[in-house]
């Protein structure tokens, strides 16, 4: 793989980032980003990059499982509140944590936290 290759691979997987920081405040983003993400990730094997495409799939699958969830508890309304409350700073929280290791060049944990 070139440098302009992985220099292309690095700019995608870190667009795919800022679009999942803009479906924050508008989740049409999100959408956006889901559909770059799952176009450019058989790019990324094999590369350092893979592991924050791994990343990005494991953020969007805890992201819909906890929407999912929250749409089911939305009757309770104290447990919803604590469902919502929580999704939102996970899903903060997770983002920033993935994007800074991309800044410093370090592989993303695709773990749950």
């Amino acid at each position: 793989m070139t440098a302009e290759t992985d220099q292309a691979l690095y700019q995608s997987v870190q667009r795919n980032y800022l679009w999942f920081t803009l479906g924050f405040f508008m989740p049409l983003f999100t959408l956006w980003g889901v559909y770059l993400l799952f176009t450019t990730r058989a790019a990324a094997n094999g590369t350092w990059l893979q592991s924050h495409t791994d990343f990005q799939v494991r953020f969007i699958t805890v992201v819909t499982g906890l929407l999912a969830l929250g749409l089911i508890m939305h009757s309770w309304q104290a447990i919803g509140l604590l469902v919502f409350i929580a999704f939102w700073a996970w899903y903060l929280f997770r983002l920033a944590r993935g994007w800074s290791a991309l800044g410093y060049g370090e592989e993303a944990d695709a773990g749950w936290i």
